[in-house]
């Protein structure tokens, strides 16, 4: 299992988080064109490119 990271920022245990961020899959909503499911796992991956 691939530990997923936002920004960077080192992991915590979720009782002691301030803010939890879910990467959920949701392809419900679209009528065609499929692969909005992979969005969550993108947006993860490339937030460790972003410069402040």
């Amino acid at each position: 299992m691939t530990v997923m990271q936002f920004l960077l920022l080192p992991n915590s245990t979720i009782e002691s988080a301030d803010v939890l961020i879910l990467p959920v899959p949701f392809e419900q909503t679209v009528p065609y064109r499929l692969g909005t499911g992979q969005g969550p796992e993108a947006i993860l991956a490339a937030s460790n490119q972003l410069d402040f």
